[in-house]
């Protein structure tokens, strides 16, 4: 029965650290993936005077920003702690000035003006980017010493369960023993 219990109990730990601790971290990086690839697409917007090419780049940054959109969303829906859901808050409020200020840069590429996306994508969205990055890490980086917590707290579990089997083998023996002490008397 104990076997069972402590069975059970280590199968609960691991469904919740994959999909409460885990899971978060898989979708925060895909999301800072994501940021890197909008940066690279938008640095591509400002080399190219090429309308078509311009058009297909502004495709791909809607194709990233939908797929975020969906990671955001997962996000939310899942069972976040409180300084999780607060970091979460803080990922989100950097991504919304980092994307008002990316669109400005964006809106002057598509114009071909780029020496002035560049210049602006220089003063702001770069610094915006990196901060938006932190943010990113700042929550992963929460949900991954989360997972090495319980990975510590199943391992302490794991010992205790090996003293008490240890224990209950001992009574057992050291019964057996006095009761074929007593039958043999």
């Amino acid at each position: 029965f104990i076997g069972y219990y402590y069975v059970g109990k280590t199968n609960d730990s691991l469904s919740l650290m994959y999909t409460d601790r885990l899971l978060p971290v898989k979708d925060i990086n895909q999301i800072a993936t994501g940021i890197t690839k909008a940066n690279t697409v938008v640095m591509q917007l400002m080399l190219t005077t090429d309308v078509t090419r311009n058009e297909q780049l502004s495709k791909e940054l809607a194709d990233i920003g939908k797929e975020s959109n969906g990671l955001y969303k997962e996000l939310e829906s899942m069972h976040l702690d409180p300084k999780g859901k607060a970091l979460l808050d803080k990922l989100q409020a950097s991504r919304v000035i980092y994307r008002d200020t990316r669109a400005q840069v964006i809106e002057l590429a598509m114009q071909n003006k780029n020496a002035e996306a560049y210049a602006l994508y220089m003063a702001k969205v770069d610094g915006l980017a990196k901060n938006y990055i932190d943010n990113c890490d700042a929550l992963s980086d929460h949900y991954t010493a989360l997972s090495e917590q319980m990975e510590r707290d199943a391992a302490a579990e794991g010992a205790s369960v090996k003293r008490t089997l240890f224990g209950l083998v001992l009574f057992q023996l050291i019964l057996l023993g006095v009761v074929s002490w007593f039958i043999v008397r």
